[in-house]
């Protein structure tokens, strides 16, 4: 059984063949080195002009001024509001008019009494947390059921 030894070194006959190899493989180093060494410079350098040139747009042409405004027409919105808001109020004291009219006995006045009545039920004397909904829940249910004593003690 014959031993054999690992050499980590290379024969003497292979030198001159490895020192070319590594010579060619140096130089490719170097110059790899060099390249990319000289496109982060480059590349820093873009970055560094990208951040001073921020604006890019020019403004070629300053802007004109209209003579007269054209949108939104402002006069139609007014007299639009102003409708509304009248029409709003006139539905408003009709409905509230013919509310009284009705007799308490009413199914439809009754089925609004408990609806109300189980809002109510629901919230608080106060209203929680601000909710505008509750609150104007509330102050409805509290005068529709003044209103109903009053007339019933009129009766």
């Amino acid at each position: 059984m014959a031993t054999r030894t690992v050499r980590f070194t290379p024969s003497i006959r292979k030198l001159p063949l490895l020192g070319v190899t590594y010579a060619d493989l140096y130089r490719r180093t170097k110059v790899e080195e060099a390249v990319f060494e000289a496109l982060t410079q480059q590349f820093e350098l873009a970055k560094v002009e990208e951040v001073r040139e921020t604006p890019s747009v020019k403004v070629l042409d300053p802007p004109s001024f209209p003579e007269r405004k054209s949108f939104p027409p402002r006069l139609e919105i007014m007299f639009l509001g102003t409708f509304l808001a009248f029409a709003g109020a006139v539905v408003l004291t009709l409905g509230k008019a013919h509310w009284k009219e009705i007799d308490a006995q009413d199914p439809g006045k009754v089925l609004a009494h408990e609806v109300l009545q189980t809002a109510n039920s629901h919230m608080p004397w106060a209203t929680p947390n601000g909710s505008r909904l509750q609150a104007m829940t509330h102050r409805i249910w509290v005068r529709v059921r003044r209103n109903d004593s009053a007339n019933a003690a009129e009766e």
